[in-house]
């Protein structure tokens, strides 16, 4: 009796792991990748070890993998927060963090490493957190646009980078992640500086007036990206330093406003910041904002600009507006 309720049991395992497993095999995406957010890769790999490996990386959030080689990337970036280089490539498979569940993981499942380290799994149910890598270089003027096809910021990878057009460069290109997380170089960017520093973070006001989408792409060949504001002091200071000027006109919402990185483009009325990906807890709407309570206006307007008042609208991602990108260092 015994041994047939055991024999159930494990039947029972089996076809529930099956159906997990089933899932998730019905999410990946054939014939794409993401192009250059690469943490590491591996070889002689099966697209489930990929996955495993990504699931036990705190900053892993996405995998390309290539079957016919057996080749596996974990990528540092998503196809929601670099959409510009999801790629078609046939012979590829695409598949997202989200997509697995954390149990295939066994006792990684409960890590708590942090964002450069990843969980190596130990006899008796145990784990440690070893490092994975060196985390983006924030180097100022460097241009991480610049990354080769076949380069990582994991642990033993490297990077040849250049500075951006309007810098100066001095010393070798080779960004080289140590055994400690720390990146080894020598390069030196010299650049003439309009960013302004407030709370360990810089900023720059686009002189252009650009859609959400060529705003964010415009911040990002700064190696920098669209504002994302934290508190209302943030909101106020950013306001009172960018948009507050004697030449506005009498409406907040014309002229002397800008895109800040907030967009709920993904799913209806929950608001992300789109360089983060994370929520966005801290809010500042301006009166009879956001639009998610008139469904008409709603679904036309899914990005967030920053009104002169410290307060907060969502528009329209067409609209021609200024924008803000955002700078921070030691990430």
């Amino acid at each position: 009796m015994a041994r047939k309720q055991t024999l159930v049991l494990v039947m029972i395992v089996i076809i529930y792991c099956d159906v997990r497993f089933q899932d998730s095999y019905s999410k990946l995406q054939y014939g794409y990748r993401l192009d250059r957010k690469v943490i590491t890769s591996f070889v002689e790999f099966s697209i489930l070890d990929c996955a495993e490996e990504c699931l036990r990386t705190t900053r892993c959030k996405s995998v390309s993998y290539y079957k016919g080689s057996n080749f596996c990337e974990i990528n540092y970036e998503n196809k929601s927060s670099a959409n510009d280089i999801f790629l078609e490539s046939p012979g590829w498979i695409y598949s997202e963090r989200e997509d697995w569940h954390i149990g295939i993981v066994s006792s990684c499942s409960a890590s708590n490493c942090s964002i450069n380290e990843k969980c190596k799994p130990l006899p008796m149910g145990k784990f440690e957190c070893v490092l994975s890598d060196c985390g983006i270089p924030s180097q100022w003027g460097v241009n991480l646009s610049s990354v080769g096809r076949w380069e990582g910021i994991g642990i033993h990878r490297f990077m040849k980078l250049d500075c951006y057009q309007n810098c100066s460069q001095s010393g070798s290109p080779m960004f080289v992640c140590a055994p400690n997380g720390q990146w080894k170089t020598n390069m030196k960017c010299g650049c003439v500086s309009s960013w302004i520093e407030y709370q360990g973070h810089y900023y720059y006001q686009g002189e252009k007036r650009l859609k959400w989408t060529d705003a964010k792409l415009e911040c990002e060949k700064s190696g920098s990206h669209l504002v994302e504001i934290r508190n209302q002091e943030e909101s106020d200071w950013l306001a009172s330093t960018f948009l507050d000027k004697s030449t506005c006109p009498s409406s907040v919402y014309e002229v002397c406003t800008a895109w800040t990185g907030g967009n709920d483009r993904d799913i209806e009325g929950q608001y992300r910041w789109s360089y983060s990906n994370v929520i966005i807890t801290f809010t500042a709407w301006y009166r009879g904002q956001p639009s998610v309570g008139y469904p008409a206006q709603a679904a036309e307007k899914d990005c967030v600009d920053l009104f002169r008042n410290g307060k907060w609208n969502d528009r329209p991602c067409s609209y021609l507006n200024s924008f803000i990108c955002e700078m921070s260092y030691g990430q």
